[in-house]
């Protein structure tokens, strides 16, 4: 559980950093998206440009996740509805992910628009990445990692198998979480599991 946890929330944040990045030069440096912007209809850019950004991004989640499932398939046994599930899961953390570094490039946008009337791709640009690194200082303050021993009980030689709530709880407010759940229930072919965490998500 603390691997799916783990390398699910790395792939999320870098999907998120990504599309931060992507977004900022789509919405103000995108030289062929002038005919959208000379259109009628410009409202369309921030959908058009967020389903953009989300088709790009899928890729990365895919190239792991895809291995990962397979492995899992020929190792524990897993049923097909699982990995679609699974995939499900990944569709949902991908579209999370865009979501959020979308909205906080429009949000740092109204924003400095509201405190200065002057919008700039280097003003916006500054308030993204701020919003990113200290972004990036919660999540390594979150699960930066801790003594092996007392995460997974090692002291205790009388359990089995770690506390599953001593794991998570470093990365329960990451909606990668609830992925990581849906691939472990995969893994135990919980259903129950997997329906709880894709609603939540």
């Amino acid at each position: 559980l603390y691997i799916y946890e783990l390398c699910l929330l790395i792939i999320a944040y870098f999907v998120f950093a990504s599309a931060l990045i992507t977004c900022l030069f789509r919405l103000f440096r995108a030289d062929d998206d002038r005919w959208i912007m000379a259109s009628p209809r410009f409202f369309i850019m921030p959908t058009y440009t967020y389903f953009s950004l989300f088709f790009s991004s899928l890729w990365r989640f895919f190239i792991i996740a895809l291995p990962i499932l397979f492995a899992m398939r020929s190792a524990f046994d897993v049923a097909w509805w699982a990995v679609v599930l699974s995939m499900i899961s990944v569709v949902l953390l991908t579209a999370l992910a865009v979501a959020a570094a979308f909205f906080v490039v429009i949000g740092v946008s109204v924003f400095l628009e509201k405190i200065s009337g002057i919008l700039s791709l280097r003003n916006v640009a500054l308030g993204a990445l701020l919003v990113l690194a200290l972004f990036s200082y919660f999540v390594w303050r979150q699960v930066s990692i801790r003594n092996a021993v007392v995460l997974f009980q090692a002291e205790n030689l009388n359990i089995t198998e770690a506390n599953r709530e001593h794991i998570m709880q470093p990365f329960k407010m990451f909606p990668a979480h609830f992925t990581a759940l849906v691939f472990f229930g995969a893994e135990r072919g919980d259903l129950g599991l997997m329906t709880r965490s894709l609603l939540i998500l």
